[in-house]
């Protein structure tokens, strides 16, 4: 064989190996990213650890089954969700002991403005009176006005509570000038993020998040699964 033979065969023989390294890198590369693919999956998919302590809650503590909403006062889909599917879950579930709904905050639509300023605002009703939150949130989902426009004031948010016998509302003008309980609102927001939550309402039942909550029977499918493990 020729030197000039030799020389091709050895410079095929380079190539060859050089597109072995570059199939191989490519090869690890997609293995990497499936591999990845699976554990955010996973993660995503498995339970969160998320607790009811110090949350406004509707419900038996002892139920099987915990409802957490993260939701915005300005949210308009979270209206839609405390006016359609909340009054389900809470006469079928709820109120027959099998579960209990929680609230968290988790603003969206003004984080800086008044999403905030509602959030403090629920806060304070809940530190006056417990059993009064959720007559105020859903007053608060009634009177909502367009999310484009700041419409979640003291003086609007006092004239809902006006409708909720039992609020203190010179305390909670105080309360939300103070912005007494931001530290709470913030952490609300802290625990969503960390668990997911990137728009609302966001509904976790036994810590899954429900892929579509506004839908009733995809809702109700993930309550009574999730009654029936805890069986």
């Amino acid at each position: 064989m020729s030197k000039k033979s030799q020389n091709f065969e050895r410079l095929e023989r380079e190539q060859r190996q050089a597109q072995m390294r570059i199939i191989t890198t490519i090869g690890i590369v997609i293995l990497a990213v499936i591999v990845l693919a699976v554990v955010q999956s996973i993660r995503s998919s498995a339970p969160k650890q998320l607790d009811l302590v110090g949350q406004p809650t509707l419900g038996s503590a002892d139920a099987r089954v915990s409802v957490i909403v993260f939701e915005d006062f300005k949210c308009p889909v979270c209206k839609m969700f405390d006016s359609n599917i909340f009054p389900v879950i809470e006469e079928k579930y709820v109120n027959t002991g099998k579960v209990q709904v929680g609230f968290r905050n988790f603003m969206v639509i003004a984080p800086n403005g008044d999403s905030k300023t509602a959030a403090v605002a629920g806060e304070c009703v809940y530190n006056q009176n417990k059993d009064l939150f959720f007559p105020f949130a859903h007053l608060m989902y009634r009177a909502q006005g367009d999310e484009n426009t700041v419409w979640a004031t003291k003086e609007r948010i006092l004239e809902v509570a006006g409708y909720v016998p039992g609020i203190n509302r010179d305390d909670l003008g105080k309360c939300i000038d103070e912005n007494r309980y931001e530290k709470e609102v913030m952490n609300d927001q802290s625990v969503g993020s960390s668990a997911g939550v990137n728009g609302t309402p966001s509904v976790f039942v036994n810590g899954v998040k429900v892929s579509n909550p506004l839908d009733e029977a995809t809702m109700m499918k993930a309550i009574d699964d999730a009654l029936a493990k805890a069986q």
